[in-house]
């Protein structure tokens, strides 16, 4: 007879550990089977929902401003933008690849300082400043890198090459503040809500798009 281990006979022992490990095997195998979770998926981009505008107001849209893009462009989008405005910032290089594909169309950039935004005049008279010499896309970039922080107009103008009394002449005279001023009195009273605000083609654009949208939108005249 064979002698207990542990006061039960080993081979009794041996079954009950063979159960054990067995049960330990099948419950592993079991959550091995159970679906792996997986992270929903991204929220698709927002379409873009458009308004048409009256002829006339297109017509005001289109009256002053700062162009860039094709000037043979059959198609205008107009851009109301607060340099403090980081979406804003956001889309200038969405803008960028617009214009580099050739695509036939104009962007017209307009100011829409924001009252909440202590520097956002200062910096859109600053870009107006600069736009005049043709160095507006530089002027933009420097103002969004900026962020919330007075404009030196000296500095500007030296880090850009601009003649420093050309544009201290341009601050101090008045004439690039009421330009912004004058954007600024459109975009109240069409009552835009914020920046950036866009339009296109004769309608108003809900939001600005991600950059296959804004493509798409081009190519099939918005």
């Amino acid at each position: 007879m064979d002698r207990p281990i542990g006061g039960r006979p080993w081979p009794e022992r041996a079954i009950a550990l063979l159960l054990v490990v067995s049960l330990g095997v099948m419950t592993r195998v079991a959550s091995d089977r159970r679906p792996v979770p997986h992270p929903p998926p991204l929220p698709l981009p927002m379409r873009v929902h458009t308004v048409p505008l009256p002829d006339s107001v297109w017509q005001v849209l289109l009256r002053d401003g700062h162009s860039t893009g094709r000037p043979d462009a059959g198609d205008t989008l107009v851009v109301f933008c607060d340099y403090e405005c980081p979406a804003c910032g956001s889309m200038m290089p969405l803008l960028d690849s617009l214009l580099a594909g050739q695509h036939p169309v104009v962007v017209l950039h307009r100011h829409f300082p924001l009252p909440n935004h202590r520097y956002a005049f200062e910096k859109a008279v600053a870009v107006e400043c600069v736009a005049r010499v043709g160095r507006m896309a530089e002027g933009q970039a420097m103002m969004y890198e900026q962020g919330g922080v007075p404009v030196e107009p000296v500095h500007l103008a030296t880090r850009l090459g601009i003649d420093p009394e050309m544009m201290d002449d341009c601050w101090q005279r008045g004439e690039a503040r009421l330009a912004v001023e004058r954007d600024l009195a459109l975009a109240l009273a069409l009552e835009l809500r914020g920046t950036p605000s866009v339009f296109f083609a004769g309608s108003q654009w809900s939001h600005f798009p991600d950059l296959a949208q804004l493509l798409e939108l081009v190519r099939t005249g918005g």
